[in-house]
């Protein structure tokens, strides 16, 4: 039981441990001090009905083919191009900027002399390396990975409540933007993400997703409530790595060690983590569509992986990498996120309903959070006509790529039933 708990905890913790999970949460705690925490709590509670209702026993998400049931419930099209839009950007794009920050994280921490863009492909090397040895050694390295991330946090945690007193700031203010509740609580919820993914066995699903992001919410309250006692909030809102920071506040020295250990090991943990959960959302969309006639997937689990590292490769080798727009279209990919939870708690209340449970039509109400928030987040960033310009591009591309297929397969069908026919006449 143990094992495959810290297998699926640690894909879910893949994010919220993540460099730039622990970027929004620095910068979100130095703009509203120490107010963020009850907007933080919300995003929590929200997250907590959203797991509630997605792996619910008489959905059974966690069983069988999960996109099976989004396409019954939303239809085929619109269910392809949500998963195409969302776990493409998410696998393609998330890796390629935190694979470039460990390389230069480990630049400036451990070797100088190494060239960061080399430690990046490296490091993408591994993880590919990993899924081709097989499957079983990627889930395995999974709880290594975020298990060395979450104690390099918990150690610096610890090191900053019971510190020196005397090196502390105390200032711990509570901002002047208290009064941007809602969006303060959208982005709490970018914190929470990849809680989506079932466990095995899927009758746990639901306990060990609302353990593992409680236990992440408590950690990372504990960092960023630190981080407010070590650094001013200015320099929290307006820093790029506010994590290094703080660390270098705390322990000095060691502590941008740590944290250096932190931020590569955090890499990892999500490159892989989001290696797993797109390769599994792909193959089950595949699998729905091409399914062959004795049962089996038509294509090999690896060739996900062996896709994802090339584009990841071509994108860090193209400049991608060091463009400024990356930060946005790495935004955009979170907010496809959202939306595709909130795609997944509509299809759990609609089966739900099908089934006339008591309540029932009441999940509706949370299945319209997401979308609104991944909407709202938009219009109040500061890039939103780059981001539309963006998910607009992203939704055609996927939504035409899906309508090919679609066509492909049933023209395939057709043409079986017609020759069959033939056969028989």
């Amino acid at each position: 039981m143990a094992r495959p708990f810290l297998i699926s905890g640690s894909i879910s913790l893949s994010w919220m441990l993540s460099p730039d999970a622990l970027i929004i949460l620095g910068n979100s705690v130095g703009q509203s001090g120490i107010m963020f925490f009850t907007p933080f709590a919300i995003g929590l509670i929200l997250s907590i009905l959203a797991i509630v209702l997605i792996h619910h026993p008489a959905v059974t998400l966690g069983t069988g083919n999960s996109f099976t049931l989004l396409a019954t419930s939303t239809g085929l099209l619109p269910a392809m191009a949500l998963t195409l839009a969302s776990r493409l950007c998410l696998v393609l794009l998330l890796p390629t900027g935190m694979l470039v920050t460990a390389g230069f994280s480990f630049n400036e921490t451990f070797l100088y002399w190494f060239p960061n863009f080399a430690f990046s492909f490296l490091l993408l090397g591994i993880i590919l390396s990993l899924h081709l040895i097989g499957n079983r050694i990627a889930l395995v390295a999974q709880p290594i990975f975020i298990g060395l991330t979450l104690c390099c946090l918990l150690l610096l945690c610890l090191s900053g409540l019971f510190g020196p007193q005397e090196l502390k700031l105390m200032q711990l203010e509570s901002g002047d933007k208290f009064s941007l509740t809602m969006p303060l609580v959208f982005t709490a919820l970018l914190l929470f993400l990849g809680y989506d993914q079932p466990s095995s066995p899927p009758s746990d699903s639901r306990k060990n997703n609302i353990w593992t992001i409680v236990a992440g919410f408590l950690l990372l309250a504990a960092w960023g409530f630190v981080s407010l006692q070590y650094v001013p909030q200015t320099k929290l809102s307006n820093s790029t790595i506010p994590y290094i920071i703080s660390a270098r506040e705390i322990l000095g020295q060691p502590g941008r060690i740590i944290m250096g250990i932190a931020v590569i090991s955090g890499t990892c943990g999500l490159v892989n983590g989001l290696f797993l959960l797109s390769s599994r959302s792909l193959q089950q969309m595949t699998d729905h569509i091409f399914l062959s006639s004795n049962g089996s997937s038509v294509l090999n689990t690896r060739i996900w992986q062996i896709i994802f590292s090339l584009f990841i490769g071509i994108f860090m080798a193209t400049g991608l990498a060091g463009s400024e727009k990356l930060n946005i279209y790495m935004y955009g990919a979170l907010l496809f996120w959202l939306i595709m939870i909130g795609m997944y708690c509509f299809t759990a209340a609609s089966n739900l309903q099908k089934q006339q449970r008591r309540g029932a039509q009441y999940w509706y109400l949370l299945t319209a959070v997401f979308p609104l928030a991944a909407i709202w987040l938009i219009c109040i960033n500061p890039h939103a006509t780059t981001l539309v310009v963006f998910c607009f591009i992203v939704l055609v591309i996927s939504s035409t790529i899906s309508t090919g297929l679609i066509w492909y397969h049933r023209n395939k069908i057709n043409k079986s039933i017609q020759d069959s026919q033939g056969d028989i006449s």
